[in-house]
């Protein structure tokens, strides 16, 4: 019981953790801006070239609803896949209304409108009440255990601990996608402030807790 209960402990602080981000930081907010416009999704015209969205079109409004962020459209789009949607945009200082209807993508296995997003006008910080902090809280734990696993796998395996020995002794630039120690990461999360700090260290706890 003492040996499961020092990593069950780590998980738990985790999970907590995940809880408290959602209820007392919340997540950013960005207005939808549409970057690239792809020209087909399986092989036909995607839904925004046949209602001419253009890179540059900021999205104010999906079916009544104003302001939504960049995840509350790709969650919307997704919801509606078949299905016709209003969608406004502003273009330029002027306001498009359009009707589109998602199709699913099968290279990416969701609903699609055939745009890339930016990050548009910071919109401010959401908040969860009790009961969606939990939610989000749990299926962000889920999402984190997922790659934890993937990344010690990456980490100790061949190619890991090859890249490793590389680092370690032949002075070889760092890339970004290479290890990094928990010092490094924290003193770039610290610079970034909290909203990045309390998810590190949740995602620290878990993969202590995987490796005790």
């Amino acid at each position: 019981l003492v040996i499961v209960a020092g990593p069950l402990t780590h998980f738990v602080v985790a999970f907590l953790l995940f809880v408290a981000f959602f209820a007392l930081i919340g997540i950013d907010r960005y207005r939808p801006l549409v970057g690239d416009v792809d020209p087909t999704i399986n092989g036909e015209p995607s839904p925004a070239v046949l209602m001419g969205l253009e890179e540059g079109d900021v999205v104010v409004a999906m079916d009544g609803t104003e302001d939504p962020s960049t995840t509350e459209f790709l969650e919307f789009t997704r919801q509606h896949e078949g299905r016709p949607m209003r969608m406004t945009v502003d273009r330029d200082g002027r306001e498009l209304s359009f009707e589109v209807t998602p199709v699913l993508d099968r290279e990416f296995g969701v609903a699609r409108l055939g745009i890339t997003l930016d990050s548009g006008e910071f919109l401010g910080r959401q908040r969860f009440g009790p009961l969606q902090s939990i939610t989000e809280g749990a299926e962000t734990f889920g999402a984190t255990t997922v790659e934890v696993f993937r990344g010690i796998g990456r980490a100790f395996g061949p190619e890991g601990l090859g890249r490793l020995f590389t680092l370690l002794f032949t002075g070889e630039e760092r890339q970004v996608t290479d290890p990094a120690t928990v010092v490094g990461v924290a003193r770039v999360a610290g610079e970034l402030g909290l909203p990045l700090l309390v998810p590190l260290i949740a995602g620290v706890n878990m993969f202590v807790g995987f490796l005790n």
